[in-house]
Order: C-alpha cells, then structure tokens, then sequence
C-alpha cells in the first residue's frame, strides 16, 4: 500500500477519535510501505506520542485498572478496535523510532494491566517487542519492569499461554539475551530462585536452535554468567555439605540440581556458537572441567544404585556380581563427593538424575567438538572411560544418552591422537554398545597389539 499525496492520516494523530478503518488504512500502509518510517518519524514526537496515548486509552476503557474485570459488557466492535489499534502500533512502532521513544517508564504498569486481558495477550505481547529495547532502556531502575519481566516468564511457562504468545515473549528474551551483557545478571539480582530458572528454560529453549532452525545469539556474558553460576553451585556445595555431617532432608535445599541440569543443558547449545563463544567455551577448559566434574558425581550415583543392588541376597545358585569401582574423583574432589551425596537424597528423583546426566554428555560432546582445547583436557581427566561408562544404557537413564555418549567419544577422538590411544589402551569397553574397532576405522585408524610388549598400538587403517 503506498500513500497518495492526497491522503493522509492527520485524524489519527490529532485530538479526535480514532475509526477502526482509519485506524486498519494505517495498520496496512505500516505493515507494507517502507516509506511510512519517513511519514511517522515526520509527524513528530508529539503527535507520536498523542497517538500512543489514544491506542493505550482505548485498549483499556471498560476494565478495572487492577484486576482488568470488566467494568461494563465489551462489544464485539469495541473489541475488534481494541485489537486493530494494538496491531497498528505495533506496525508503526516497528517503522518509527520516534514512536518508540514515546515509551516511558509509565508505560510498565498500563503494560502489566494489559497483560491481564486475555482476548487482547498476543497483541499487547507484538507491542512489547516492537518497543522492547526502549521499554528495557526505560525501565532499567524500576521495580514495576522487574515486574513486567516476571510476568513475561511465568506467562511463557503457563500451560494455557499459546506458541503464538511463547513466540512473541521468546523474541523479546532473545533480544535482550543478545544485546544486553547484563540481562542475566541483573535478572538473577532481581529475581527469586523459581522465576530465574523458569528464565533459564526460555533461554535454553533459544539456545537450542536444533528444532526451530533459528539460530539466536547470545552475548558472551550472559553465556559466561552460566559457567559463572556452576562455579558458584561447586562452592556452596563443596561449602555446606562436603565439611557437615547433618542430613539435608528439605527439598528447597535440593533446587539447585535442576538449575545446574538447566545451566549444563544452556552450555550444551552455547557451546556451538563458533566463533562468537569461544572465548567462554574454547579459549580454555573450564566450562568443560565444571561439567566433567557434575558428571562424575553422576557416575558415582550410577555405581552406587548398582553396587547396592549388587548386594541384595542371591539365590545360591546365581552367579555373584562383581562391585563396580569407585572413580578416583568421586573420592579426591569435594564437589564430586558433596554432589553424589546429594543426588543420592529422597528428595532427588532418577528422572531428575537421568536429565542432569544426559545434558552432561551432550555437553561434553559439544564443547569437544572441533576444539582441541577441550579434548586435550577430556583426556587428561579420563574423560574417556567416563563416557564409555554413559555408554551404557540403564533402566533409569534419559533416552538420548546412549546415542549422546557414542557421538562424544568420537568428538574427543577425532583429530586428537592422545585420545584415540587411550580409547585403544582401555580394555572394558562395552562391546555391545560400542564397536571400538569401527569407531577407530571412522578415524582413520586401526588398533595392533604388539607381539613382545602387549601393548595397542595405533595405525593407519587400511583401505
């Protein structure tokens, strides 16, 4: 739709009302006509911002400002202008810049408001994110943003919200998590422990561009601010629980299992974004040392249940099973140790467990995917043995894991001779789960034993 020279839409922005034709003529030249930016952006703040105020009034004339009941009986008119008007700001919005700066931090609680309106959500949600970065500019200090952000989460997590809500909240985080350094930061300072892990899924679920093909960026803070977080947890928990003797029985005090599953699951998806996250993921391994460790733990949960289980009473003439070891971490590291304990409390479920354990792995494939950094050290920490021992499929365990597994051991030995002789060296491997001989082939290699010595040795495989 492109204006004539004898149209106009001086109505809309001056003092009278608005006509729900008028209003929708606006709405498609917006939507369509790039050339409405200049046409906007001419009118003037003033104008711009009488217009916001007309679109705003409208939207909430016939409800209560507090609980948004109705006043009195909408029609079915009334509601369809209420609509329409909101659409068009969004439209106009996203052309003009000079509407956008007509959002103050007054604007927070008539947002909220319009929140509580559920036949009108899916537009006032395309308005906030047409005004996202004024709003986050304006609202920087006020409580009533905080606010509005806790709402937008606990609206994304509600089980009544429609994927067209979730879609438009998720482009308001994403923009948010891309250009702010301090979103999550200043989200886990204003926030309580839930809301801020009912964050931490949204930002999961954007990280993971595997099933919407969308990729979205994140600024290396906030995905530094993850790796931050798993420190902190390793702390704590080393703190409080590996130098007491007393029993933890409350659950609150367990919550922070599936935030490190969250936190872990976001690095996993971090992990690929190349080049633009390798200074938190692969310019060092410490990311990839913080998860080896929570897998440990994990580990030790697995050999635990099964030596238990190992020693339950026997017919005479059933074979007795030998225990499984115990890994040198679980003993010599006091998060290890701290963790496993508490994976093994009542209040921590096998699900809860299987979760934490398969976001490891895939966590640890990723980051040693392509990143000679991360693999020399998943060596050094016999990273190897450790994923074998993932391999393995449990009654209990998520159902990606074994596949994840497989798919890290060849992350860490591709391109990385010293793991490729380790995973030659080990002698357990689970040979109906993995098929060493075909994994070293895909490489490239073969393994031979020595005739004198008895050690495997790597070669060339033939072709």
């Amino acid at each position: 739709m492109t204006l004539r020279m004898n149209m106009s839409f001086d109505d809309i922005f001056s003092d009278g009302l608005l006509k729900v034709d008028r209003v929708k003529e606006l709405l498609l030249y917006c939507g369509s006509d790039e050339n409405s930016t200049g046409y906007l952006n001419d009118r003037g703040r003033k104008k711009l911002n009488l217009f916001k105020e007309k679109v705003f009034d409208i939207v909430l004339s016939g409800y209560e400002d507090d609980s948004c009941s109705r006043s009195k009986a909408i029609s079915e008119d009334e509601l369809r202008l209420k609509r329409i008007c909101l659409r068009c700001f969004a439209n106009a919005a996203n052309r003009s810049t000079v509407l956008q700066d007509c959002i103050t931090v007054d604007c927070i609680m008539r947002f909220r408001v319009m929140l509580r309106i559920d036949a009108l959500r899916s537009e006032v949600l395309a308005v906030i994110v047409s005004v996202c970065r004024r709003l986050h500019k304006a609202g920087i200090l006020s409580e009533d943003y905080v606010k509005l952000k806790c709402d937008l989460i606990d609206l994304w997590n509600h089980n009544d919200s429609t994927p067209d809500q979730r879609s438009w909240i998720s482009a308001y985080i994403a923009v948010l998590l891309e250009e702010d350094f301090a979103f999550l930061a200043d989200c886990l300072a204003e926030m309580n422990f839930a809301t801020f892990d009912a964050l931490l899924v949204i930002v999961d679920a954007l990280a993971d561009h595997s099933e919407t093909g969308q990729k979205n960026e994140i600024h290396p803070n906030n995905a530094r601010l993850c790796v931050d977080l798993i420190e902190r947890i390793e702390h704590d928990l080393s703190a409080s629980i590996a130098g007491s003797e007393r029993t933890i029985t409350s659950r609150e005090n367990f919550e922070f299992v599936h935030r490190l599953t969250l936190l872990v699951s976001v690095i996993a998806s971090s992990a690929l974004y190349r080049p633009q996250l390798d200074d938190v993921f692969h310019s060092d391994a410490h990311a990839l040392t913080l998860i080896v460790q929570i897998l440990e733990a994990v580990v030790e949960y697995d050999v635990e249940r099964e030596n238990a289980q190992s020693r339950v009473d026997r017919a005479p003439d059933r074979p007795t099973q030998p225990l499984l070891p115990h890994r040198e971490m679980a003993n010599s590291s006091p998060f290890v140790k701290a963790l496993s304990t508490a994976l093994q409390s009542e209040q921590i479920t096998q699900e809860e467990v299987a979760e934490l354990k398969c976001s490891c792995v895939r966590a640890i494939g990723n980051l040693c995917c392509d990143s000679p950094v991360n693999r020399v050290c998943a060596g050094n920490l016999d990273c190897i043995t450790l994923i074998l021992h993932c391999s393995r499929r449990l009654s209990y365990d998520a159902t990606f894991t074994q596949q994840w597994a497989i798919a890290t051991l060849r992350f860490m030995c591709m391109e990385c001779r010293a793991n490729q002789e380790r995973l030659a060296q080990i002698s357990s491997v689970p040979s109906e789960i993995i098929d060493r001989d075909r994994l070293l082939q895909q490489l490239g290699l073969a393994a031979s034993i020595d005739p004198v010595s008895g050690r495997v040795t790597l070669t060339p495989a033939k072709l």
